[in-house]
C-alpha cells in the first residue's frame, strides 16, 4: 500500500517522518512539500491513499485532490486541517504481519539484494530530503531514493522503478546518439567549409604570385627596351654623353629596386611579428570531440560534448589561420627571392650593357683611327704626287736651280 502525504510545512513533514519511522508496517509513505512534485509522482506511480493539507503554497488542497483524481480515480483522498494528524489506524492502514505473504514481496533475500543492487547502481545514492520522488528526473528538488528506502519497497515497485530507469536510459541513449550524429555532421560541414576557404585563399595567393611574376617580367622587359633605346640614341652621340646617360639610368634603376626591396622587407617583418603572436594548440581536430564525449557521463555527455566541440572548432579555426599565415609568409619569401633574382638579372644586364658600350667605344675609336690613317695616307700620297709634279715643272723651267 502506498500513501502520499503533501504538506507545505516542511517541519510538519519532518514530524510525520519521525513518527512513521517508529512504526513497523508494510505501508510505503511518500512525503512531498511541493504540490507539483506530488502531482507528478501520482501520475507515474500507483497511489492508494492521499492526505493533503487544506492550504498549500502552490494551490489549495481541494485543487490538488481534483487533479490527482483525474488520473487516479480509485485513490482515497483526504483533505486535512492545519493541525490535524494523519489517521493511520484506519481499516486501510492495517499493521504489518511478519507471517503474512503479499503478492509483491520477495521470495528470498538474494532476490531482494539483486534487485536493490541493480537499482542502486543505476541511481545516484543521495540522502533523503524533506521531499523526494521515485522518478529520476533532471528537475531540482526531485531527488532519487536511497538504498535503505529502496529496500523498503516491494517487488512490483522495484520492477516499476527498473522499467522506468530503462526507459530513461533508452531515451538518454537516443538523445546522445542524436547529438553525436549532429556533432559529427556539424564537424564534417565545418571541415568542408575550412577546406573550401583554404583552397580559395591558396588560389588567391597563387593568382597574386602570378601577377607579381608578370609585373616583374614586364618591368624587366621595360628595362630592356629602355636600355636598347638608350643604346640607339647613345650610338649617335659622343662617348661622354653616352656614359653620362647610362650612369643616370643605372642610378635611377638602383634607387627603384632599393625602394621596392625595403618595402617588401618591411611587409615581411610585419608578417613575422603577426605570426609570432599566434598560437597553434590543436593537433588532432577530429578526435577531441569524440574523446570529450567519452569522458563525460552518460546523462551529461551531450552538453559537455557540445561545449567541447565548440572549443575544438575555435582551436581548429586558429590552426587554419596559422597555416594561412605560414603560407602567406612562404609566398612573400618566394616573391622576395624572385625580386632578388630579378635584381641579379638587372645587374647582369647592366654589366653586359656596360661591356657592350665599352666594346662599341673601342670599335668607334678603331674606326676613327683607321679613318684618320686612311685620310693621312691619302693626303700624304696627294702631297707626294704634287711634290713630284712640282719638281718636274721646276726642272723644265729655264734658270731653275737645283
Amino acid at each position: 500500500m502506498t500513501i502520499l502525504l503533501v504538506d507545505s510545512d516542511k517541519r510538519a513533514l519532518d514530524r510525520e517522518a519521525q513518527r512513521l519511522s517508529r512504526r513497523q508496517s508494510g505501508i510505503v509513505v511518500v512525503l512531498h512539500s511541493s504540490a507539483a512534485d506530488a502531482e507528478k509522482f501520482a501520475m507515474h506511480h500507483d497511489v492508494d491513499i492521499v492526505y493533503v493539507r487544506e492550504k498549500l503554497d502552490e494551490m489549495s488542497g481541494q485543487e490538488l485532490v481534483r487533479r490527482i483524481l483525474r488520473f487516479r480515480p480509485t485513490a482515497e483522498c483526504h483533505v486535512l486541517g492545519p493541525e490535524e494528524d494523519i489517521p493511520f489506524a484506519g481499516a486501510s492502514c492495517r499493521e504489518w504481519d511478519p507471517f503474512e505473504t503479499e503478492a509483491n514481496e520477495f521470495d528470498s533475500p538474494q532476490e531482494e539484494n539483486t534487485m536493490v543492487g541493480a537499482l542502486v547502481n543505476r541511481m545516484e545514492a543521495k540522502p533523503l530530503g524533506r521531499h523526494y520522488s521515485f522518478a529520476k528526473t533532471e528537475r531540482e528538488g526531485d531527488l532519487p531514493m536511497t538504498e535503505h528506502e529502496l529496500r523498503g519497497l516491494g517487488r512490483r515497485q522495484l520492477l516499476e522503478l527498473m522499467l522506468e530507469q530503462g526507459k530513461e536510459m533508452e531515451s538518454s541513449k537516443a538523445a546522445y546518439e542524436k547529438d553525436l550524429d549532429f556533432l559529427k555532421s556539424e564537424h564534417e560541414r565545418d571541415l568542408e567549409y575550412l577546406k573550401a576557404e583554404h583552397e580559395k585563399e591558396t588560389s588567391q595567393l597563387k593568382k597574386e604570385l602570378e601577377q607579381a611574376k608578370a609585373a616583374i617580367k614586364e618591368q624587366a622587359n621595360s628595362v630592356n627596351e629602355a636600355e636598347l633605346e638608350a643604346q640607339k640614341s647613345q650610338f649617335e652621340q659622343t662617348v661622354e654623353s653616352l656614359k653620362a646617360q647610362h650612369q643616370q639610368d643605372l642610378d635611377a634603376l638602383r634607387e627603384e629596386h632599393k625602394e621596392e626591396t625595403a618595402h617588401l622587407r618591411e611587409e615581411l617583418e610585419q608578417a613575422k611579428k603577426s605570426l609570432e603572436k599566434r598560437e597553434i594548440a590543436l593537433n588532432e581536430a577530429g578526435s577531441i570531440a569524440v574523446a570529450a564525449l567519452q569522458i563525460n557521463g552518460v546523462f551529461e555527455a551531450a552538453q559537455a560534448a557540445s561545449q567541447q566541440y565548440i572549443e575544438n572548432i575555435r582551436s581548429l579555426s586558429d590552426r587554419q589561420a596559422a597555416i594561412c599565415a605560414q603560407r602567406d609568409v612562404e609566398n612573400r619569401v618566394e616573391v622576395e627571392r624572385k625580386l632578388k633574382e630579378a635584381e641579379e638579372k638587372c645587374a647582369a644586364m647592366e654589366y653586359a650593357s656596360k661591356r657592350k658600350c665599352e666594346a662599341m667605344e673601342q670599335e668607334a675609336k678603331q674606326k676613327s683611327e683607321a679613318y684618320w690613317t686612311e685620310v693621312s695616307r691619302r693626303l700624304q700620297s696627294f702631297y707626294e704626287n704634287h711634290r713630284e709634279l712640282k719638281r718636274l715643272l721646276d726642272f723644265g723651267t729655264p734658270g731653275a736651280q737645283f
